[in-house]
């Protein structure tokens, strides 16, 4: 610690150190008169003991007003060594999130919708993987942003949460992915670059966004999952070696336009809760690489440590003074 990092919020009380020198003007301990020591000679250890006591008085004093003088530790920056990865979750906040899987509204019914089976799932996974750096961006009609890479989990939380509310009017996708794609713009380049991208699909990239997307991916070399939330109904993937059934769909579209972006990529569909619930537990178990995180540490108040060490040094003035012979039998 440098002792430019300290302060005082109450420098004028150091003015009365002067106080501290009280104890060498006083005995410490009164002096016992009785015939049978008159004469004696001078007794080292006792001399020893004397200073001692008038020492540990004016250090009593002196911690008592720097505890009141309110010392401090300044603010400042560490890094922070962890396993684990800089995740972005785009989240699905379209008026299709509000209803079951089965495609249903909940409204008077005892199944979940996707939006809260989502914030539940990725509260849980968050909660799992607390040394993760999370962002957040929340999309409808419009891209939503809510959260840059952070370790406040506090935030993260919140912001997870609220996404279990009521969705809003359509999907749109491309605006999440590039806002997800430049929280990294300012994040030092290191382990492993995540975006979670949660939906129920059926929105399109423009062909003047795909272009800047992919391009964006490549540079800051991001990692793409996708949990496709699917209702019941709808178009199901194809997936790798798969014969694609429904290259009509929007939902193939995108993720034939993932497959084609150049970087590492994998789909999870989600039917159910549950499939949602394994799919988070997959992606927990991956990226987990060593992170070195900048944390700002709040002022420091040292305040206590000299009300603990006044205290200690009175503790042992009580004790001299149960121990002093006030009579001499």
């Amino acid at each position: 610690m440098s002792p430019f990092d300290l302060g005082l919020i109450r420098p004028w009380v150091l003015l009365a150190l002067p106080l501290a020198l009280l104890p060498f003007l006083a005995p410490a301990v009164a002096a016992l008169n009785h015939p049978g020591i008159q004469g004696l000679p001078p007794d080292p250890l006792s001399r020893l003991i004397d200073f001692g006591l008038r020492l540990a008085g004016c250090l009593a004093v002196t911690a008592i007003l720097v505890g009141l003088a309110e010392p401090y530790r300044d603010g400042r920056q560490t890094t922070v060594t962890s396993q684990g990865a800089q995740v972005a979750i785009v989240l699905d906040r379209s008026r299709s999130m509000n209803d079951t899987f089965a495609g249903r509204s909940t409204e008077g019914s005892s199944e979940v919708g996707k939006a809260r089976a989502a914030s539940e799932l990725l509260l849980d996974f968050v909660n799992r993987r607390p040394d993760n750096l999370y962002g957040l961006i929340e999309f409808s009609t419009s891209p939503i942003f809510a959260l840059p890479l952070t370790t406040h989990l506090s935030a993260i939380r919140a912001g997870l949460e609220a996404a279990a509310e009521d969705g809003l009017a359509l999907t749109s996708v491309a605006g999440a992915l590039g806002m997800a794609a430049n929280l990294f713009e300012e994040q030092a380049a290191q382990g492993s670059r995540v975006v979670l991208l949660v939906s129920d699909g059926a929105a399109a990239i423009p062909p003047d966004a795909a272009g800047t997307i992919r391009q964006w991916f490549r540079q800051r070399d991001l990692r793409l999952y996708w949990v496709y939330m699917r209702t019941a109904g709808h178009p199901a993937l194809a997936m790798e070696g798969e014969p694609d059934d429904e290259a009509s769909s929007p939902e193939q579209k995108l993720h034939d336009y993932f497959r084609g972006l150049g970087v590492p990529y994998r789909a999870y569909q989600a039917d159910n809760p549950e499939a949602m619930r394994r799919a988070i537990a997959d992606i927990d178990q991956l990226e987990r690489e060593t992170l070195r995180t900048p944390v700002s540490l709040p002022r420091q108040g040292l305040a206590p440590f000299s009300y603990t060490a006044a205290l200690a040094l009175v503790g042992l003035l009580l004790a001299a003074r149960a121990a002093t012979l006030r009579r001499w039998a």
